[in-house]
């Protein structure tokens, strides 16, 4: 009798990331809770979910190492980043609930299970909306919320962030929290300190944006006279 497994994707052209980086052709693979547990040919598994891969790819899925749960895509996207910012992107960050953001983090959420990735970066608002809807949809996600002091009222605070970074983390292996102070542009070096600080203190990560433009390195050198990775490094960052 054939041993049972939960899944079995048959002929498949299977792309490892071991050492040696083997790639096997016309391939099954067996899955069983959670875990591949075979790689090999007419493998001795019975399943009632099985694929036939046949002139597909299985591989590793793919992580997307940032991105924002938003619906701007496309948005006037020939602006320069600065006039992006302050003429479209805060003013309908203004605009979002944690309905909004619920509802958009649905469709990003489906784009990337189509898209093949299976783990991503959100730095963003309203990060517990985005984090149910990752308990839901089965990705690994790394939730920074976007901390911004100036302006104030289109991203989230530091006592907001520490909130949900207690909140959540722990309760689930599929969510890690985490701190996301928006741009050296947008919070003081004291705040990255502060944010720093809260990070060790939690074991999370810190995810922010740095050195983006031109126009970003011409303003921190103009204010602190350094770069904005010097800066965060005197902030202790």
């Amino acid at each position: 009798m054939q041993e049972p497994v939960d899944l079995l994707i048959c002929n498949g052209l299977i792309i490892t990331q071991d050492e040696k980086h083997q790639i096997f052709y016309e391939t099954d693979l067996a899955v069983n809770n959670g875990q591949i547990i075979a790689i090999g040919k007419d493998l001795p598994y019975q399943t009632n979910h099985k694929i036939d891969a046949h002139r597909k790819a299985v591989m590793p899925g793919f992580v997307d190492s940032h991105m924002h749960e938003t619906l701007t895509r496309g948005v006037c996207e020939d602006l320069p980043l600065n006039r992006w910012l302050d003429e479209i992107c805060f003013p309908l960050d203004r605009s979002h609930t944690y309905e909004t953001i619920y509802a958009a983090a649905l469709m990003n959420q489906l784009e990337m299970i189509r898209g093949g990735i299976t783990t991503f970066i959100d730095i963003y608002r309203f990060p517990a909306a985005c984090a149910e809807v990752a308990m839901r949809s089965g990705l690994r996600g790394i939730f920074v919320p976007q901390i911004m002091i100036s302006p104030s009222d289109v991203g989230e605070s530091i006592e907001s962030s520490e909130k949900f970074v207690s909140d959540w983390k722990g309760r689930s292996p599929l969510i890690t929290p985490g701190f996301g102070p928006h741009a050296p542009y947008s919070l003081p070096p004291e705040s990255y300190s502060k944010i720093g600080a809260l990070a060790e203190k939690y074991d999370v990560p810190i995810h922010t944006h740095l050195s983006e433009t031109q126009w970003e390195v011409g303003l921190i050198r103009d204010q602190f006279g350094c770069t904005s990775t010097e800066m965060l490094q005197r902030a202790g960052v």
